[in-house]
Protein backbone atom coordinates (compact mmCIF):
# COMPACT_ATOMS: atom_id res chain seq x y z
CA UNK A 1 0.00 0.00 0.00
CA UNK A 2 1.48 3.28 -1.18
CA UNK A 3 0.63 6.49 1.08
CA UNK A 4 0.30 9.87 -0.19
CA UNK A 5 1.75 13.05 1.97
CA UNK A 6 -1.25 15.17 2.18
CA UNK A 7 0.07 18.31 4.06
CA UNK A 8 -1.59 21.37 2.87
CA UNK A 9 0.90 23.47 0.61
CA UNK A 10 1.43 26.82 1.23
CA UNK A 11 0.85 28.37 -2.11
CA UNK A 12 3.93 30.31 -3.86
CA UNK A 13 1.70 33.65 -3.65
CA UNK A 14 1.57 33.78 0.23
CA UNK A 15 4.88 34.93 0.92
CA UNK A 16 4.32 38.01 -1.40
CA UNK A 17 0.71 38.33 -0.05
CA UNK A 18 0.54 38.13 3.08
CA UNK A 19 3.50 40.85 3.86
CA UNK A 20 1.38 43.25 1.23
CA UNK A 21 -1.63 42.53 3.26
CA UNK A 22 -0.17 43.25 6.22
CA UNK A 23 1.83 46.43 5.11
CA UNK A 24 -1.42 47.38 3.50
CA UNK A 25 -3.38 47.30 6.92
CA UNK A 26 -0.61 49.70 8.70
CA UNK A 27 -0.97 51.96 6.21
CA UNK A 28 -4.43 52.11 6.51
CA UNK A 29 -4.52 52.64 10.50
CA UNK A 30 -1.95 54.93 9.96
CA UNK A 31 -3.44 57.28 7.45
CA UNK A 32 -6.58 57.04 9.26
CA UNK A 33 -5.15 58.07 12.73
CA UNK A 34 -3.30 61.27 10.66
CA UNK A 35 -6.79 62.10 9.26
CA UNK A 36 -8.25 61.82 12.39
CA UNK A 37 -5.79 64.01 14.41
CA UNK A 38 -5.93 66.70 11.87
CA UNK A 39 -9.74 66.72 11.68
CA UNK A 40 -9.33 67.35 15.39
CA UNK A 41 -6.49 69.98 14.95
CA UNK A 42 -8.42 71.87 12.64
CA UNK A 43 -11.45 71.56 14.86
CA UNK A 44 -9.41 72.91 17.52
CA UNK A 45 -7.88 75.99 15.61
CA UNK A 46 -11.20 77.22 14.08
CA UNK A 47 -12.33 77.36 17.78
CA UNK A 48 -9.55 79.91 18.46
CA UNK A 49 -10.25 81.70 15.14
CA UNK A 50 -13.94 82.06 16.08
CA UNK A 51 -13.28 82.88 19.64
CA UNK A 52 -11.26 86.06 18.88
CA UNK A 53 -13.60 87.07 16.48
CA UNK A 54 -16.30 86.98 18.81
CA UNK A 55 -14.16 88.88 21.24
CA UNK A 56 -13.03 91.73 18.65
CA UNK A 57 -17.32 91.77 17.63
CA UNK A 58 -17.70 92.16 21.20
CA UNK A 59 -15.02 95.13 21.50
CA UNK A 60 -16.33 96.97 18.55
CA UNK A 61 -19.93 96.62 19.44
CA UNK A 62 -19.15 98.04 23.07
CA UNK A 63 -16.89 101.23 21.04
CA UNK A 64 -19.88 101.96 19.26
CA UNK A 65 -22.85 102.09 21.87
CA UNK A 66 -20.41 104.02 24.31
Amino acid sequence: MIQQNTQEETGTWDWITEPVAQGWKWAEEKIAAAWNWMKETASDAWDGIVGVISRIADVVVDALSA
